[in-house]
């Protein structure tokens, strides 16, 4: 695999010895935030002053692993799938959008910020890769960005809260059908939230949690019914916080949420919701606080948490959850501190850490010429 100029990606060697290694990028993006939905396979970016970029790895849309990245755009969107190649400008270049893959392989935006008034869009435009373009669809409702996302199981996309220009939480949600490329209104949350974190359930049902809410990091958590159109209050988190992260664990069921901002600044507590009985429960803490940082499942079953901030400052350390203990374990450094960054588990069990945020903008990975690789992607946010 080839990669060239500055050094921006890591690649854990061993997530058993928590031995990271260096690899190099050309292409300085942020990563802001990773798409919210439980298996995701389209993680969410932003851009600034650098343009829309998308690279795809991997044989076949509905078996890969998207990096996603769309911005205030000077380029057009560019897709990795062996050689390089363009996937052509963005009808809207924006930041702070969702992005989710579609069951018949397009990829949709919504929303966002814009680099230009109205600034905050309601407009929303799919990528399709059999024309390897991109085509504006039906508009939002209600114009939002740093808003929640998850595909449902009926195959169609649910955005939820997020913010308005003004930076006026939202309460509403609505729903996108592929098939007539109309957003509909459906049922409101509790109460008005963004930079939350969503999970689809097996059940079906979206988990939402914390986030921020009218001035209140909320500890309040919901799910949504896509059958009757409904949210209904869970039980609430035990700290409120906002961008925590929510990963499945698949042995036992249960939800892990790490980290994050709440009232009293950035945290170490993490929790876990059982969605049998609808409660959270502390469990062991992060060994620093964070927020901005990746959460990773790993193929064990465990969960890698990667970097972040901490007053102010971004750091290098990382740590492994074991569901098993309900405790943390440091797992070496990053060789460069960074927060919004992106984390993708890799075939062979090591975890790629591409982008983010140092002391500047952070190259993220460009790949070369590399061969085509099947990415195994973790149900992560």
């Amino acid at each position: 695999m080839d990669w060239t100029a500055c050094s921006a990606v890591e690649r854990s060697a061993d997530t058993l010895s928590g031995a990271w290694r260096f690899k190099n990028t050309r292409v300085p993006v942020i990563a802001l935030f990773e798409n919210l939905e439980s298996g995701a396979t389209v993680d969410q970016f932003a851009i600034k002053r650098i343009g829309p970029k998308m690279r795809i790895i991997g044989p076949r849309l509905n078996q890969i692993a998207f990096l996603l990245m769309a911005g205030f755009g000077l380029l057009p969107a560019q897709l990795f799938a062996g050689p390089s190649s363009f996937g052509g400008n963005l009808v809207h270049p924006r930041a702070y959008h969702t992005a989710n893959l579609l069951n018949d392989g397009r990829v949709l935006l919504a929303g966002g910020y814009l680099d230009s008034s109205p600034w905050v869009t309601n407009t929303a435009e799919f990528y399709d890769p059999v024309s390897n373009s991109w085509t504006a669809t039906g508009n939002l409702n209600v114009a939002r960005y740093f808003h929640g996302a998850a595909l449902l199981p009926s195959g169609n996309a649910l955005v939820a809260g997020g913010q308005t220009l003004g930076a006026n939480d939202i309460i509403s949600a609505e729903v996108y059908d592929p098939a007539t490329g109309v957003w509909a209104l459906t049922g409101n949350m509790s109460v008005p939230r963004s930079y939350f974190s969503a999970l689809l359930l097996p059940n079906g049902k979206v988990l939402v949690a914390g986030g921020y809410s009218n001035s209140v990091f909320t500890a309040v958590a919901e799910l949504y019914d896509s059958v009757s159109g409904t949210w209904s209050t869970t039980g609430s988190l035990n700290q409120g916080r906002i961008r925590g992260h929510l990963t499945l664990l698949p042995l036992s069921g249960k939800v892990l949420i790490a980290g994050g901002i709440g009232s009293s600044g950035e945290t170490t507590s993490t929790e876990l919701y059982d969605p049998s009985t609808g409660t959270w429960t502390n469990t062991g803490s992060l060994n620093a606080p964070r927020f901005d940082h990746t959460q990773t499942l790993l193929a064990d079953g465990r969960v890698l948490v990667a970097g972040g901030e901490n007053h102010g400052q971004r750091i290098a350390s990382a740590e492994i959850y074991d569901p098993a203990t309900g405790l943390w374990t440091r797992s070496g450094h990053l060789k460069t501190a960074r927060a919004s960054h992106s984390a993708s588990l890799l075939p062979d069990g090591s975890v790629l850490v591409a982008g983010g945020i140092s002391a500047s903008i952070t190259a993220c990975s460009s790949l070369a010429g590399a061969p085509m690789l099947p990415v195994i992607r973790p149900q992560q946010s």
